[in-house]
């Protein structure tokens, strides 16, 4: 649905090195989505599960932000408009399966392939709006695996996203990048009716052409938690981040190949909750 404010014939020049022109003759746009999917479940002694899915999507008369850059001034001209030509399709495939003589071994597995083209506007000073065309084939692993042995839970998993990223305009820089995460995970009960909770997961980037992008990063998450004699009052104690290895700004490369900005003011914390269990019955069942 197209912004009222974007249909209004006026121009808006209160930043004057970022002026934005109306466009009344803008179209709604139609995102139009396939979805085939196959799914398969076992439910012998050992469970498993196997899924396979396709995927297709198209955009008509996609709304994109055109502008015209001026080198002399600096001054940008921003002008929505309506693109054609937009679309991304993904192929996956994903697999989980228990083992053991008591199905305390998990495993599962998921591999997605996926191509997307993506189209936007771009105008030097006196020249007419162009399209920038940006594609991305991206293929994706992971895996995962849990043990189990009675209350206690161990678990390992990885995984990683290869993107490589091209553009048609002439000053754009194709690129080939990689992110990957790994880490361990678990569930321990205590004696004293104590427990604990953990996670550490390594993430990495490499690739980018920003360098704050590229990055290797620990991040460990833990929770203590301790219930009260009688099962009703559960006290947990959460910290989240550790090692300090977080910043509050975080960056991500979107399929147009621009750079997303997110600052969190908290990037780490410690949070106490207090949990009172109760359960009322109807007197007349």
């Amino acid at each position: 649905m197209v912004a009222l404010n974007r249909l209004v014939d006026v121009v808006d020049t209160r930043d004057p090195m970022n002026i934005f022109i109306a466009s009344p003759e803008l179209k709604n746009s139609a995102n139009n989505n396939f979805t085939l999917e196959w799914r398969k479940f076992g439910l012998s002694k050992h469970r498993w599960s196997n899924y396979i899915g396709l995927k297709y999507s198209f955009i008509e008369n996609a709304l994109v932000n055109s502008y015209s850059y001026n080198p002399e001034t600096g001054v940008r001209t921003y002008q929505m408009q309506n693109v054609s030509g937009n679309w991304n399709g993904s192929i996956s495939e994903s697999f989980s399966k228990t083992f053991g003589k008591k199905d305390q071994f998990t495993i599962s597995a998921g591999s997605t392939a996926g191509y997307g083209r993506n189209t936007g506007m771009l105008a030097m000073t006196g020249t007419a709006f162009s399209k920038n065309i940006v594609t991305n084939l991206t293929l994706n692993q992971t895996l995962n695996f849990t043990w189990s042995i009675g209350k206690q839970k161990l678990g390992f998993k990885g995984g990683i996203k290869w993107r490589d990223t091209k553009g048609t305009d002439s000053g754009f820089k194709n690129f080939s990048a990689t992110d990957a995460y790994y880490g361990i995970n678990g569930v321990f009960s205590l004696p004293y009716r104590f427990g604990i909770s953990t996670d550490l997961t390594l993430y990495t980037r490499n690739g980018y052409a920003q360098s704050s992008i590229n990055s290797t990063k620990a991040v460990w998450n833990g929770r203590l938690t301790y219930t009260v004699k009688g099962g009703k009052w559960l006290i947990m104690l959460d910290g989240f981040d550790l090692l300090h290895q977080l910043d509050n700004v975080t960056y991500n490369v979107n399929d147009q190949a621009l750079t997303e900005v997110y600052t969190n003011v908290l990037p780490r914390y410690a949070l106490l909750h207090v949990q009172y269990k109760f359960a009322l019955q109807p007197k007349k069942k």
